[in-house]
């Protein structure tokens, strides 16, 4: 099941409901020397959120403690001038603005890659989700394959 879309078949109000085999997804028409069309996300709106409150709140609402996260840093960036220099399907997706903006974000919290729990992820294409890994720094440049995610 591609995991994705197999979560979405059991949301009656998803985009898509229908689940795909890795290998329907392996041969789907190709839009991309190495994309096909069941890695690409449609023209669609979506949206994520999170209720925000104080520590205040949580102590006077202990029953939701369980539930709570922390958020200990936030930072947002563009695209660095690379994505124009270079001719680089990586560089265009926004790798270094990537590692850029959590290099700087891991040094203001103190937090590093081993440290994160929770990431909330754009993948526009599926081999975006795995560069951005590396990106990110929870593995290392190249070596996405041999993750546990991944087997």
């Amino acid at each position: 099941m591609d995991l994705s879309r197999g979560l979405s078949s059991f949301c009656r109000n998803s985009q898509f409901t229908k689940e795909f085999t890795l290998d329907q997804v392996i041969n789907a028409r190709k839009i991309y020397d190495f994309m096909g069309l069941l890695e690409c996300s449609p023209t669609s709106d979506g949206s994520a959120a999170a209720v925000l409150c104080s520590e205040r709140f949580l102590e006077k609402n202990p029953h939701l403690k369980s539930q709570a996260v922390e958020i200990v840093g936030l930072k947002l960036g563009t695209d660095q001038p690379s994505v124009f220099k270079e001719n680089s399907n990586i560089k265009m997706i926004g790798f270094d603005m990537i590692q850029k903006i959590s290099s700087e974000l891991y040094k203001e919290t103190g937090v590093t890659p081993n440290d994160v729990q929770v990431i909330e992820l754009h993948d526009c294409f599926a081999p975006n989700e795995l560069i951005t890994y590396e990106a990110l720094g929870l593995c290392d440049i190249g070596e996405i394959k041999k993750t546990p995610v991944l087997k």
